[in-house]
């Protein structure tokens, strides 16, 4: 399998004025807008009215934006733009575009420099990391000819040095983590980027994929009692899941040789964690035993698992509702 790295300019000024735009609650950073204010200056009324003008495009559309521009082939973007949304439209984004370039390079160029370097670190860990994802690749239960031959790495600009984000669609992971610490870089592959990677991984076991739907289907009420209320249901259910493993879980510890539960627990004790966070850690911590037998006797994931994780959702909405 091999790992093709890239840092795209056109899906990074995307993700600037996604993020300034603050257009979703789900992905855009008010923190990370902040930041880039502070670097860039003040918007002009110009860069207000195109903010506005980005809100509306992207909320109003018919196909998912921000799919098509970070995770489409940088060359092909405009192209294949023009082709789904017509001349008119796609000249409209141009403009918006064109308008923030110089606000944009103000970041960009130190930004870059720092994206190559930690993009070089990652491709020295290549051989290490295909390793770790043929153990995600036996929990997902998939055949040598059901793991994608290729992985793409996009990454973007980020904020602070805590401030990473991941994401993942088919074969494409995107990594926004520009201030990342390299010598935090470890962490940054073996934990952050292969939790990606087993979201996509999970998702080509057809029949776990769609049993973990129709789970978190069934439990919808439950889930939504955890308030998590921008994130749909089922991807609450596989985040909780995936993060028994990684990064909260055992396979942090397998991997990084962190001690996960005293992790865990630390952060469980931190009053202003988000509840977000507050579930994966919960899980990891509670599926620890479970996790550690899965992946030491080469076991996949099944309905057994599945259904622990559940228990464990309401055994997070029962301790919140008591300490809340």
């Amino acid at each position: 399998m091999k790992i093709k790295t890239e840092i795209p300019k056109t899906a990074n000024i995307y993700s600037f004025i996604s993020h300034l735009s603050q257009w979703n609650e789900l992905t855009c950073i008010p923190q990370r807008k902040k930041e880039w204010l502070a670097k860039t200056g003040k918007l002009s009324n110009d860069e207000k009215k195109s903010l506005e003008k980005f809100c509306l495009i992207w909320q109003k559309s018919k196909f998912d934006l921000e799919l098509f521009f970070l995770f489409n082939d940088q060359k092909k973007i405009w192209p294949n733009l023009t082709k789904k949304i017509g001349v008119k439209k796609t000249l409209e984004i141009k403009k918006i575009f064109e308008v923030f370039e110089n606000k944009f390079n103000l970041i960009w160029q130190n930004g870059n420099k720092k994206l190559n370097i930690l993009l070089k670190e990652f491709e020295k860990k290549d051989g290490m990391v295909q390793k770790k994802l043929e153990v995600i690749q036996k929990l997902c239960g998939l055949k040598n000819s059901q793991v994608p031959k290729k992985i793409k790495l996009k990454m973007l600009l980020s904020g602070n040095k805590k401030d990473c984000s991941g994401w993942s669609h088919d074969n494409t992971v995107i990594l926004e983590c520009s201030e990342w610490p390299i010598k935090k870089i470890d962490y940054l592959v073996n934990s952050i980027f292969l939790h990606e990677c087993f979201h996509s991984f999970f998702q080509k076991n057809k029949k776990l994929f769609i049993e973990t739907k129709a789970m978190a289907k069934n439990n919808d009420k439950l889930i939504r009692k955890i308030g998590l209320k921008n994130w749909s249901t089922k991807i609450i259910f596989q985040e909780a899941l995936i993060s028994s493993f990684l990064p909260e879980g055992y396979l942090t510890e397998k991997f990084l040789k962190i001690d996960v539960r005293k992790a865990a627990k630390q952060k469980l004790n931190n009053k202003n964690i988000d509840i977000f966070s507050k579930l994966r850690y919960f899980c990891a911590l509670n599926l620890y035993p479970l996790a550690k037998q899965y992946v030491e006797q080469n076991k996949k994931l099944d309905h057994f698992y599945l259904e622990k994780t559940i228990v464990y959702l309401k055994d997070f909405i029962l301790i919140n509702k008591k300490s809340g």
